[in-house]
């Protein structure tokens, strides 16, 4: 979406859901200087919510220079804190308050978003002079708002995801054809978990990202 000029993003919004038939669009973590909460994409929330559109949020534009040139660093370090940025501006910045029912999934598990809500969460209380000046819902609450896929390479971050915005809101993530992606076999980590039941893996492969695209209902 061409989200730095929020018009010509609702028009092609538009076009893709009402002409072309997409469920949906993907963005990236943010526009510029612009984070995802900016006054500036209030008209583009107002088109999903309209258009019952679905977003898929990836993380691009990681930062650069010496200190992250070694070890991979943008891709292991600043993606994940790109998709936490992401998710912490629409939690704090009340997009989900003005539009509850945007269905918005953040790849990779939301990034580093939910290891680190206990942090979020009581920086909001400890300064809601800078924190709360957009919302008073807390993060806790706001983030069982958001959609995440599945992309974390570990079980036990997946179950804490899975308690903390529930299960019903994770959905298949591969990452195809990119290094950091699950392979050979997109589900692997879901299907390994043993203490899953035939039910909850059956939404976390599929049911999950049926109902996210509409497919079910």
């Amino acid at each position: 979406m061409p989200l730095q000029d929020p018009q010509l993003a609702v028009e092609e919004l538009k076009r893709c859901v009402n002409e072309l038939g997409f469920p949906g669009v993907q963005i990236g973590t943010h526009v510029n200087d612009w984070n995802l909460d900016a006054p500036e994409l209030a008209p583009f929330w107002q088109a999903v919510h309209d258009l019952d559109a679905c977003i898929f949020v990836h993380p691009w534009d990681m930062r650069s220079g010496p200190r992250y040139a070694r070890h991979w660093f943008p891709w292991l370090l600043d993606m994940p804190n790109e998709t936490a940025m992401a998710v912490a501006s629409m939690l704090m910045g009340g997009v989900y308050d003005k539009w509850p029912n945007l269905r918005v999934c953040f790849a990779h598990g939301g990034g580093a978003a939910v290891q680190i809500l206990g942090r979020i969460e009581h920086g909001f209380k400890a300064r809601p002079d800078l924190c709360q000046t957009a919302t008073t819902t807390p993060p806790s609450h706001a983030i069982r708002k958001i959609w995440v896929d599945s992309l974390v390479h570990d079980q036990d971050v997946l179950r804490l995801i899975m308690s903390k915005i529930g299960p019903e809101r994770i959905i298949l993530g591969s990452d195809y054809p990119f290094p950091l992606g699950e392979v050979p076999v997109p589900g692997r980590l879901i299907e390994s978990c043993e203490s899953f039941d035939k039910a909850t893996k059956s939404a976390l492969l599929y049911d999950n990202a049926a109902k996210f695209l509409k497919l079910l209902h």
